[in-house]
């Protein structure tokens, strides 16, 4: 079984599953412990996670949490954590400022706010947000605050045989990490796009053929 959770602002649709992946569940994000509670439910150890941006942290996240070691755990844009407390004052000020605008801005002026962020520059904007009120929003991203979580560097360096890390050439930030990934025993796959991977119909024979265990890179 494949457990998918997609990232900050989608939705269950955003990744369009079917073929390979006939065997699967799709996960909202905003609804934290509706989905934990569903995966402690359908989880076995033949279990597959595949998690997305801010999907990707939730599934560490879970894992760690519940001390859960999935036969393969997919991380699609995901950080890990972050390792020192100056970076996490750094990143504190940016959702603090994402928290605002949420609160303040427009639709159309916080997309474009969002869409400009470099991490997003080099992709296809967005140009909805999913059909979730505003409040829900600023609690989903408050509670997966990257400055707030830990950094999940031990877990992933203690079951790295099982984790795949794709990443978005075009990202440098998440090029740097799939660099300290792959140091670290992960199987890490780099592809010519930006930061939102699972916008690329391309992305599902990618995933498929990981998921056979074949070697794509």
């Amino acid at each position: 079984m494949i457990h998918f959770i997609h990232g900050f602002l989608g939705q269950t649709g955003d990744l369009q599953l079917g073929g390979d992946f006939q065997s699967h569940n799709l996960y909202e994000l905003v609804n934290h412990k509706e989905s934990e509670n569903k995966f402690l439910e359908l989880l076995t150890p033949d279990s597959i996670i595949m998690g997305y941006s801010m999907g990707g942290r939730w599934a560490l996240k879970f894992c760690t949490e519940y001390n859960f070691v999935p036969k393969k755990l997919i991380l699609l844009s995901a950080h890990y954590g972050l390792t020192n407390q100056t970076l996490r004052e750094q990143r504190k000020k940016f959702e603090d400022l994402v928290i605002q605008k949420l609160k303040t801005q427009s639709d159309e002026d916080f997309l474009q706010f969002w869409n400009s962020l470099d991490v997003f520059s080099r992709d296809q904007m967005r140009d909805e947000l999913p059909p979730i009120s505003r409040e829900i929003l600023q609690q989903t991203f408050s509670t997966m605050r990257l400055s707030q979580l830990p950094c999940f560097a031990s877990w992933i360096k203690e079951h790295s045989e099982r984790i795949v890390f794709l990443y978005g050439k075009n990202d440098e930030k998440y090029s740097q990490l799939g660099s300290h990934l792959s140091k670290w025993g992960v199987l890490v796959h780099g592809l010519d796009w930006g930061h939102r991977l699972i916008h690329h119909p391309e992305i599902l024979p990618i995933l498929a053929q990981h998921l056979k265990n074949e070697k794509v890179v």
